[in-house]
């Protein structure tokens, strides 16, 4: 049944503290001829509307808007606001949804405290603080490397935090995400782009896990990105064009660790942030092998995903020339932890930028050749003009290879080939830097062709 609506806007309006409204009997008793008078209270009282719902006008001119209900045999009462930011009609509006509530079998007070709860962990939980909690918890322990960890963070704090940062995570929608994705891509940063979105949904998956939100709500999202277009690092991968690039190197004139740094780079070709962050704890001099940190790629995270187990570590094998570079340097750096400090502090390892800066002293920038182009030169050029297989340099680069069986190679597999090869191709550089010609006739079917015991003779 509705409830009776017993005041009107007037009275609710006119309603005093410390005057209550009340019905006076007219002189023959008539109740139809009653008269309204205000009677003189020293407390709150209520002006009943009907089902409920009252207004409770207190002493200090306040006026609250109260609804009373019982529920699974109990009183209830839960308070609909304060006049006049609600007003009668809205007052009215309220009880009757809190009515609605009640015959469904739910009480409007717990009601609301779950919504008050909810809302303010919405509040606290909004999309930097979720995002924070993601790269501490999950994401640092998974980064490539330290400064993989930088570049997806600086993402987050310049590009994803200013549209979306302060908004609760379960309120962001699809348009929102895109927007904020779509910004970068006018900076003509499309690959930036691709990456940012994958951290994105990263974040959501955390959050949806965890309760934080319902959905990903970057899905659907890279199929209305622009793609770009796929490069390699510049590199020189031929004979005849590295012989100046490694005469060069070795005229480059700088501080004993950068010049160092340089001149490892051809021979190791690793990775550049693998070789400025070398540890000397990681060398073994006696054994002549680096025990190298891998970084994390895809092919690695999806091998470990489906439970195979795979290296995070590389055995390489250091040439004889990379061996007097380091012991050289070893009087240097080696009281330090890395191999390569940074000018700065020896705390930290050299700068991301030394080899770029040395590349472009020396004429070669990096539309021509890159720090990582040495990988492209080592892997063209051992395959192309020392015809050594091709699994073995691929192993060498820290790629994922397998044996017949499915099993992949560990750490120390094929290590005796790798070290002919290491020592050949550091050889083979110094030919080139020396000005002799470029290999390639006479063809090795295997890394075996070369002569392990005048090699192992001369250790």
């Amino acid at each position: 049944m509705a409830a009776k609506n017993i005041l009107s806007a007037l009275q609710v309006e006119n309603a005093k503290p410390g005057l209550k409204p009340v019905k006076v009997a007219s002189e023959d008793g008539s109740p139809t001829k009653s008269k309204s008078a205000e009677i003189p209270i020293d407390k709150a009282y209520k002006l009943l509307d009907g089902g409920g719902l009252h207004l409770v006008v207190n002493p200090n001119g306040s006026k609250w808007w109260h609804f009373r209900y019982q529920f699974d045999g109990r009183e209830g009462k839960i308070s609909l606001g304060v006049f006049p930011a609600v007003s009668l009609a809205k007052a009215r509006k309220l009880r009757d949804e809190c009515e609605g509530k009640l015959a469904k079998g739910i009480n409007p007070s717990t009601s609301r405290k779950e919504t008050h709860k909810a809302s303010k962990q919405d509040t606290a939980n909004t999309f930097r603080v979720i995002a924070d909690k993601w790269f501490t918890e999950i994401f640092s322990g998974h980064s490539k490397s330290p400064d993989h960890a930088k570049r997806v963070r600086a993402r987050f704090e310049n590009d994803l935090f200013p549209l979306l940062g302060e908004r609760p995570i379960s309120a962001i929608t699809t348009e929102e995400v895109l927007t904020a994705i779509q910004r970068i891509e006018g900076r003509g940063c499309l690959e930036t782009a691709q990456r940012a979105l994958g951290s994105c949904s990263e974040v959501f998956q955390y959050a949806k896990a965890l309760g934080y939100c319902q959905h990903d709500v970057t899905d659907g999202i890279s199929s209305l990105l622009q793609r770009p277009a796929r490069s390699h690092f510049p590199a020189i991968t031929k004979g005849e064009q590295a012989a100046p690039l490694l005469q060069a190197i070795w005229n480059y004139r700088g501080t004993a660790v950068v010049q160092s740094a340089f001149r490892l780079n051809p021979y190791l070709f690793c990775r550049p942030g693998e070789l400025r962050t070398m540890e000397w704890q990681a060398i073994d001099l006696e054994k002549r092998q680096w025990l190298l940190p891998l970084e994390k790629d895809e092919a690695r995270e999806k091998a470990r995903k489906i439970g195979e187990p795979i290296d995070d570590c590389l055995i390489v094998p250091l040439a004889p020339q990379v061996y007097q570079i380091l012991r050289d340097l070893k009087s240097i750096t080696g009281s330090g932890k890395y191999v390569f400090p940074g000018q700065r502090s020896i705390d930290k390892p050299m700068s991301d930028g030394a080899i770029r800066e040395g590349l472009k002293t020396i004429g070669y920038p990096g539309t021509i050749h890159t720090g990582h182009g040495f990988r492209a030169m080592a892997r063209t050029m051992i395959i192309d003009e020392l015809k050594i297989q091709e699994h073995l340099i691929e192993h060498e680069l820290g790629h994922i290879q397998r044996f017949p069986n499915g099993r992949a190679y560990d750490r120390a597999s094929y290590l005796q080939e790798r070290d002919l090869m290491m020592r050949e191709w550091a050889n083979y550089l110094d030919e080139l830097r020396e000005g002799k010609p470029v290999r390639g006739s006479a063809p090795l079917d295997d890394i075996r062709a070369i002569q392990k015991s005048e090699y192992y003779s001369s250790r």
